[in-house]
């Protein structure tokens, strides 16, 4: 008889050392992700009359990191930066010969740095599945906050420029971001990270990185 209760003491000893065990791997769990997105759903300027206004960027690209503090919440951090690059035409008459012209007036590059605080909800947790909910909130700041512009006018002997300054909108250089979010690993710690979310890049796709 006491056999058989040493038995099952061992069996409910190794049960319980093996949830806990389990339960620490989920809980001490992280993941990092790398990723590249698009497109941006903010407003770049505002009271600009700027004429035919080209635009190119990089990114934006950025990294976010979760820390597991259980099987089903988890805290991180989200950083990502992208960088515009604009350029205005106007056309114009010049006086002297009445031929009409057009030149570029103006071309600078800004940039944009998003770092957020966030805090996920994985609704569906497996060995290579990972899907989830997810709210952040933290600085959104644009490099410069002006930009300078020159205009050119149509004047009698010709043309003449002026100077004016363009208020890049940044208002509250605060930034929130919410969405959901899947991974898939390929193998246990390599795998793929699609987000969907509103405040920054509305998708962003990239690779997975599972520590521990």
């Amino acid at each position: 008889m006491s056999r058989y209760i040493l038995v099952i003491t061992f069996i409910i000893s190794f049960y319980h050392s093996y949830s806990q065990e389990i339960v620490n791997e989920k809980k001490n769990k992280i993941y990092l992700d790398a990723y590249w997105g698009g497109p941006q759903l903010t407003p770049i300027v505002i009271n600009s009359n700027m004429n035919k206004v080209h635009a190119k960027g990089l990114g934006p690209f950025g990294a976010r990191a979760d820390f597991f503090l259980s099987d089903r919440h988890s805290l991180g951090v989200d950083v990502n930066y992208m960088q515009i690059y604009l350029s205005s035409t106007s056309t114009f008459y010049v006086t002297e010969n009445g031929m009409k012209s057009g030149a570029p007036l103006n071309s600078y590059t800004f940039s944009k740095l998003r770092v957020y605080l966030r805090y996920a909800y994985h609704m569906i947790q497996k060995d290579k599945i990972d899907f989830y909910l997810h709210a952040g909130i933290g600085a959104s700041i644009w490099s410069p906050n002006q930009i300078k512009i020159e205009e050119v006018n149509s004047a009698s002997n010709g043309y003449t420029t002026s100077v004016k300054y363009v208020e890049v909108k940044n208002a509250v250089p605060i930034g929130f971001r919410t969405g959901i979010g899947f991974r898939y690993l390929f193998t246990k710690n390599i795998g793929l990270n699609v987000d969907l979310g509103l405040g920054g890049p509305l998708l962003t796709a990239g690779l997975t990185l599972r520590l521990k």
